[in-house]
């Protein structure tokens, strides 16, 4: 096990003591480590009863698995184009495809871990109401397992990346994430949808257009967006801005294209509240009328736990919106 770092504390004193600027710069600290050194972490501060600081590294362990999973869609995609291609032998696609099967598995058994570990903490530290958690040395062999299974992924995944990468791939294009700026906003307020857009081929795309339709309850200023030429295995990123007319769950399809008959499709899903954006342990703290979390409903919810009124989970998760 690893010894918690200095800024995981500076991050809790900065919270007990209402140090916006210094909390928010022990954060980015934090994410800054690396998964296998903050499982590590995880495992010192639950061992050790922290389980103050154990909700901080688990949250920065959830924000790693969001950057793994955007690079494990850009493999598929790249790994999907080379199937489709006629000049990839059999053997090659079949070794690729149970590599792919076993990332699939592998999303699914991290998701698991999350949801064990977090009802864990939450259960210590009185946040939320989760059904009755592993006891802790369960928890801690699971954090133990896990990271064996992401150093033998890593391994695993270095060989096979650098197999895929050399592969011969025809220009084709995909949408590898769509990254909401609010997971749920009110009705009138204006989100922000991040789309990535990957050319997982070794030719350039050039044309490339982007569009979203949204359904009727949802508008958006930019239907459609010019994003231009896309080189070898390069990345860009488009920001859209969507508006939720009124309450209800939207399915919003993208689509992008370009030369060569390249094309991608995906959906995103948008759910729009009536009256707060906020999950119900935020929605508390959101009081001046401004959308999201501003810097003074972030100093109430810190006096409020420092008052004994909320635990530390729900005092991050506000400095964590308004970090976004």
């Amino acid at each position: 096990m690893s010894e918690v770092p200095s800024h995981v504390p500076a991050l809790r004193n900065a919270i007990e003591n209402e140090e916006i600027d210094r909390a928010a710069a022990a954060y980015e600290q934090l994410s800054q480590t690396s998964l296998e050194t903050l499982l590590s972490q995880l495992e010192t501060a639950i061992d050790a009863g922290r389980y103050s600081d154990a909700r901080l590294l688990f949250d920065q362990i959830v924000r790693q698995y969001d950057s793994l999973r955007l690079e494990s869609n850009r493999i598929t995609a790249r790994v999907e184009a080379a199937q489709a291609a006629e000049d990839t032998s059999f053997e090659t696609v079949q070794d690729f495809s149970e590599y792919l099967r076993s990332a699939t598995k592998t999303d699914v058994i991290r998701s698991e871990f999350l949801a064990s570990v977090k009802g864990f903490i939450e259960a210590q530290t009185g946040d939320g109401t989760q059904s009755p958690p592993k006891d802790q040395s369960t928890v801690l062999q699971t954090i133990q397992q896990t990271r064996q299974r992401e150093q033998n992924r890593q391994q695993r995944k270095s060989t096979v990346t650098s197999e895929i990468d050399n592969l011969s791939v025809p220009p084709s294009l995909a949408i590898t994430n769509l990254k909401k700026g609010m997971q749920a906003p009110r009705a009138g307020t204006t989100v922000n949808l991040d789309v990535t857009v990957t050319n997982v081929g070794d030719s350039p795309v050039s044309s490339i257009s982007l569009s979203v339709r949204p359904p009727s309850g949802v508008t958006t200023s930019q239907s459609k967006s010019n994003i231009g030429q896309l080189g070898a295995s390069s990345t860009t990123s488009k920001s859209i801005t969507l508006t939720g007319q009124s309450a209800g769950t939207y399915s919003i399809p993208v689509d992008v294209t370009g030369s060569e008959g390249t094309q991608a499709s995906e959906e995103v899903t948008l759910s729009v509240m009536n009256e707060s954006s906020l999950p119900p342990n935020i929605e508390q703290f959101d009081t001046n009328g401004a959308p999201g979390i501003q810097v003074d409903e972030v100093q109430n919810a810190i006096a409020a736990f420092n008052n004994g009124k909320i635990g530390a989970g729900v005092a991050q998760d506000v400095i964590a919106v308004f970090n976004r």
